[in-house]
């Protein structure tokens, strides 16, 4: 094994039905996935502009469920060097989930690698990747 430790929980059983955050990082020498376009210090102030890679993550992520039914996303955020998943497992995997979240990186490794061979001559307009970041979570308010 190499120096690098792995995080997964001792004896969790990775089959089986529950709710997964996982953070996927990007490997040196990989573009950004995405930069912050802060116009104020609000929800709706802060936008998330997609690289081409993030572009090809993102539509990834939409058809996880295509590499297995059993797996949904449930919420995700594209950073420009990470990725965060709120995955749920549905029922019982045949395999282990890292076997499927590793399917999901070597299709995203192939369409990267595939982009690259192509390199568009036509950049994309400034605002065609940015998309509204939407909170995660609501904080709770208590009235007396």
């Amino acid at each position: 094994m190499s120096n690098k430790q792995s995080k997964r929980k001792q004896n969790h059983n990775y089959k089986a039905p529950f709710k997964y955050h996982i953070t996927i990082t990007k490997r040196p020498g990989i573009p950004i996935f995405s930069s912050l376009i802060i116009k104020e210090l609000t929800p709706q102030g802060v936008k998330l502009n997609y690289s081409s890679t993030g572009i090809i993550i993102y539509r990834n992520l939409k058809s996880l469920s295509e590499i297995e039914p059993k797996i949904r996303l449930l919420q995700y955020i594209i950073m420009p060097d990470h990725v965060h998943l709120l995955i749920q497992v549905t029922q019982t995997l045949e395999e282990h989930l890292g076997k499927y979240i590793s399917k999901l990186k070597s299709t995203i490794s192939r369409q990267l690698h595939y982009a690259s061979l192509q390199q568009s001559p036509h950049p994309a307009k400034p605002n065609d990747n940015q998309i509204q970041i939407k909170p995660v979570l609501k904080m709770a308010t208590t009235t007396k």
